[in-house]
């Protein structure tokens, strides 16, 4: 009985050792390999200017959302992006520029998500990526940014308000731009 016992504890041991304990830890995958030809672009400004009507979305903000998601999805591909207030975008050898055409947020349906206050918000903006000598490298006119969220404010001007929120919808701008440019949509 005790020749069993150990027998079975010495494979508990040799299961945890060799599988379920001692393997290094998963990685996450890689992103999707960057499909957008830079066409000798290494380091990108990225200059943000808002012309909607209603100004919500910050351009520096903007801008430094779009800094963030350009370092972290194309840096396999060699590029760095800038943002317009950053003294190192002086030498950049190609501009990202991003003109905010409209921001607004309208009531959805309930059952359209679930929590909260269900509101359907729309990012309208164009953006042209060019190499120095103003070659158009990438183009998005009149983009569509679309998304529902559940937000807990009674009314569309008071969800601008939340610097939280606005936070949220530019950083979903941001991600969702740089996604369509790399995959060059």
């Amino acid at each position: 009985m005790l020749a069993k016992k150990l027998v079975t504890l010495g494979c508990a041991v040799g299961i945890l050792a060799c599988g379920a304990c001692f393997l290094p830890p998963l990685h996450e995958p890689p992103p999707p390999p960057v499909r957008l030809d830079f066409e000798g672009i290494q380091r990108i400004r990225v200059e943000v200017s808002n012309n909607s009507e209603s100004h919500h979305l910050d351009p520096n903000a903007l801008a430094s959302f779009i800094e963030v998601r350009i370092n972290s999805q194309a840096r396999l591909a060699g590029v760095k992006a800038f943002s317009q207030k950053d003294p190192a975008s002086a030498d950049a050898d190609g501009v990202l520029h991003v003109t905010v055409l409209s921001e607004t947020v309208a009531p959805a349906r309930p059952e359209s998500t679930g929590g909260g206050e269900p509101w359907d918000v729309q990012v309208s903006l164009s953006a042209v990526l060019t190499k120095k000598d103003a070659q158009v490298v990438w183009r998005e006119s009149d983009g569509d940014y679309r998304f529902l969220r559940s937000l807990s404010r009674a009314n569309a001007a008071a969800i601008w308000k939340g610097p939280a929120v606005r936070n949220l919808l530019g950083s979903e701008t941001a991600w969702r731009l740089v996604n369509r440019m790399l995959n060059a949509q």
